[in-house]
């Protein structure tokens, strides 16, 4: 879920706007909405997150989406498919390493 922050782009994309986002894992939606998880990859991963709004100085409206009307699932699975249809266009992506989520 929190991957698309992590894009090349983000700063640009993101930075200084409010931003729905809708996601389809009630689990991660939670986990990032509270920002807190007891698992702690979770943890680290929501850290993260938060750390790259913070940075961006984005702010973030969560929203649950049924996977079947969720357009970034085919994405997600390695299916672009429909990505001229939706008007979508590839950006890179760099999520940080497992020690840079450590914000501790």
């Amino acid at each position: 879920m929190t991957g698309t922050y992590f894009c090349d782009d983000a700063p640009t994309i993101f930075s200084n706007r409010f931003v729905n986002h809708f996601g389809d894992n009630t689990a991660a939606n939670g986990a990032c909405t509270k920002g807190y998880s007891p698992r702690i990859d979770t943890a680290r991963m929501i850290s993260a997150f938060s750390f790259q709004l913070v940075k961006t100085s984005t702010q973030v409206w969560i929203e649950y989406v049924p996977s079947a009307s969720n357009i970034a699932d085919e994405p997600s699975r390695g299916q672009f498919s429909n990505m001229d249809r939706l008007d979508a266009r590839r950006v890179n992506f760099n999520f940080p390493s497992l020690e840079e989520w450590d914000v501790w």
